[in-house]
């Protein structure tokens, strides 16, 4: 049976086409809402097993912890610059999250922003 705006079940949202204009209903699918905390935790559990492969011989688990590292770099830099462009946070504010001063931040991420 084809779906149409006729017989469509009420209870699913209606979205664009990039999903088939079908979507999940919020209210019908509770999530819990991860907090940062909890996924730095898991991210920390995969390097730490990443490590110690490296460590027990596994030269791959190198090569896969220096693309992270990568990864990671990239991903401060947008964190840092959204957060300052697009919610206003301070150089000092972004300082202290990252652990350096306000002058650390924003010769590393300023420039760039």
């Amino acid at each position: 049976m084809t779906s149409t705006p006729e017989n469509r079940p009420t209870h699913i949202k209606v979205l664009g086409p990039e999903n088939g204009g079908f979507g999940v209903n919020d209210s019908l699918t509770p999530k819990r809402r991860r907090e940062a905390r909890e996924l730095g935790a898991a991210v920390n559990r995969l390097l730490v097993a990443l490590r110690r492969r490296a460590c027990d011989g596994d030269l791959q688990a190198l090569v896969e912890l220096r693309a992270l590292d990568l990864v990671l770099a990239e991903n401060m830099l947008i964190a840092a610059v959204t957060l300052n462009r697009k919610h206003g946070y301070s150089w000092a504010d972004i300082g202290v999250g990252a652990g350096m001063s306000r002058q650390a931040a924003q010769q590393r991420w300023g420039r760039r922003s």
